[in-house]
């Protein structure tokens, strides 16, 4: 029997589905826990809403400010609005995630945003909890900024990002090396990952090896990867059959 959802929630829902009949009918359809956790976090932002009208940048919601649904004029006047909520301690960490998932679509916000999201990166936990207490998207907005912003002019804030013991443990900060281009900071990573890999890591954190190994072609790990070859999980055997594929061909082209 479909649980009965208050008007006011109904409202909330029409205006994060922003005119998607069927984004709406699913919305509709979540647990009465799923709903009330959207339904708080709509209300958490709408702050940051009203602040953005009152800027003449006229949204109900914050998907609104996506790149594919507002000009480039209306999403440079944005990002300061953006990242003054983004500074601000008060500001709850979905609505943060929400602010970086929109700031990272376009590299124009990198100038004003991407250091103020590596002060975050330092003081958020990979295993963040909401306040309610379930797993934060925060993390994973923060690292996909790693991935798309990192390059050699921040190798020296990813080298010591990596002597933290804390730190180095997130993943999105190790395949950010991948993003070197200069010989030196590429011979750096090259050593910090041939020492991962050496370390017997889990699958995920494999997984960010192999990325790096890959696009800095560290045939120096090649060995080592053959040892994959024949893991007992058939993902990691795969993934690491792609790579000496990749190493083959370095090979092939030197001689």
């Amino acid at each position: 029997m479909p649980h009965k959802i208050s008007s006011e929630d109904i409202k909330v829902l029409k205006i994060i589905s922003n005119g998607s009949d069927l984004q709406f009918k699913l919305l509709k359809e979540d647990t009465p826990e799923r709903i009330k956790r959207i339904v708080k976090s709509y209300y958490n932002r709408l702050p940051l809403i009203n602040d953005l009208n009152q800027h003449g940048i006229n949204i109900k919601d914050i998907s609104q400010l996506h790149p594919s649904q507002t000009s480039d004029d209306i999403y440079k006047k944005t990002v300061p609005i953006l990242v003054l909520w983004l500074k601000k301690k008060d500001t709850d960490k979905e609505t943060k995630a929400i602010i970086i998932s929109n700031l990272i679509e376009k590299p124009y916000s990198k100038q004003y945003a991407f250091d103020i999201i590596l002060d975050l990166f330092k003081s958020t936990d990979r295993y963040e909890k909401d306040e309610d207490g379930y797993e934060s998207m925060l993390p994973l907005y923060i690292g996909n900024a790693l991935l798309r912003w990192v390059n050699d002019s921040y190798a020296d804030i990813i080298f010591n990002f990596l002597k933290d013991k804390k730190l180095r443990e997130d993943n999105f900060l190790l395949e950010s090396l991948s993003n070197f281009k200069n010989p030196e900071n590429v011979q750096k990573a090259k050593e910090i990952v041939i020492k991962e890999l050496k370390s017997e890591p889990d699958k995920d954190r494999l997984g960010a090896i192999f990325v790096v190994l890959k696009k800095l072609k560290v045939i120096e790990a090649e060995k080592l990867v053959e040892i994959y070859t024949k893991n007992k999980d058939s993902n990691i055997r795969n993934e690491a059959k792609k790579l000496m594929r990749v190493f083959e061909k370095i090979h092939q082209s030197k001689n």
